[in-house]
């Protein structure tokens, strides 16, 4: 997306363009967070109109650009004039398994509807864009079908394609986003002449745009901050000085000795400490009040292999928590962290274990 911006702000100067988004803006798996970070993006982009779908539900009704004719939680279309001619643009959403059950917001409409509703449309207007998300398998008969579309937008196909029928428009931009559509329409002739090009979102050609790149900084950190405190007050395990350890343990891991050391006297938040410090914010892990000579005051043994609360030490092997990479990004995470390499830095640590 981060890409898709840098060239969206190379065109938006463009006089006589429409920008649209074929639906789906937000992302499939959400949260708050992330959904206050999608919101900003969002009005980076200034799309002129964009498809509503599933993954828009209960957000996309606070912007005004979202369309969709058979859902009350969006406009139904958008109209646009340019060089005195009258393009409206619309969207229709007809996926079997989410219209027509009690809990869906879009409504079940019949073909013969939805083709009475955009011949309407057509006739009042020099241009006609539909945007849709329909099962797969009706996509074609669904453009054949409704003569009245002059362009058709579609997103489930693997690979972008255009298809000019007629000087009527079947278009797809992929699945993957890895490509934006740019379609000129001319109308200047007898006919309207249709004339596309997708244009590839390469790194080396349009970087990654400075002010959503720091917004992907902003989310990462904040995000890490959340998983942070989801943290705080996990007793589900039991935290040990680094004596208690080496009862039975003749080496302990060090080199995360200084850990602590490494945050300045403001850092000191809760939000840090749990990651700088052992089994901080729970019963038996570190606690402000203790001084720098707790093994707990960094990061020992027991942070990382997490020993259930209730161990019963008897000489005989315990459970503890095998290193993973899923355990060290708990920390290890961007942008506290540029680059992590979880093998190399294991091999590293295997050499203090015995």
């Amino acid at each position: 997306m981060v890409n898709r911006l840098e060239l969206f702000n190379e065109y938006k100067d463009s006089l006589n363009t429409i920008y649209l988004d074929v639906g789906n803006f937000f992302p499939y798996f959400r949260d708050s967070l992330l959904d206050f970070y999608t919101k900003k993006v969002h009005k980076l982009f200034s799309y002129d109109a964009i498809a509503y779908g599933t993954n828009d539900i209960n957000i996309a009704e606070n912007f005004d650009n979202f369309i969709s004719l058979n859902s009350d939680h969006a406009k139904p279309f958008k109209i646009f004039i340019y060089s005195n001619k009258k393009i409206i643009v619309t969207s229709v959403f007809k996926r079997f398994w989410a219209i027509g059950n009690k809990n869906s917001i879009f409504k079940k409409i019949e073909d013969s509807e939805i083709k009475q509703t955009l011949n309407n449309l057509k006739k009042e207007c020099d241009f006609l864009i539909v945007m849709s998300d329909i099962d797969d398998y009706e996509q074609e008969k669904f453009f054949l079908d409704n003569p009245s579309i002059d362009l058709l937008i579609t997103t489930e196909e693997s690979e972008a394609s255009f298809i000019n029928f007629e000087n009527r428009g079947f278009a797809s931009v992929g699945n993957n986003g890895e490509k934006i559509g740019y379609l000129t329409i001319d109308f200047s002739s007898d006919k309207i002449q249709l004339k596309n090009k997708f244009i590839d979102l390469f790194e080396d050609l349009y970087p990654p745009d400075s002010t959503a790149k720091e917004l992907v900084k902003n989310y990462y950190f904040d995000k890490s901050v959340e998983e942070q405190f989801k943290r705080l007050n996990d007793n589900r395990f039991d935290y040990y000085e680094e004596s208690f350890c080496q009862n039975c343990h003749e080496k302990v891991e060090i080199t995360h000795s200084n850990s602590l050391k490494t945050l300045k006297s403001d850092d000191k938040r809760d939000e840090c400490l749990i990651c700088h410090t052992t089994g901080f914010g729970t019963k038996t892990g570190f606690k402000l009040s203790q001084t720098s000579q707790s093994t707990l005051s960094y990061i020992n043994c027991s942070q990382c292999h997490k020993i259930p609360s209730g161990t019963n030490f008897d000489g005989n092997l315990h459970t503890v928590n095998p290193i993973t990479p899923s355990v060290c990004t708990e920390c290890h995470i961007k942008p506290h962290v540029k680059d992590f390499e979880f093998y190399k830095s294991k091999k590293s640590l295997m050499k203090f274990h015995k």
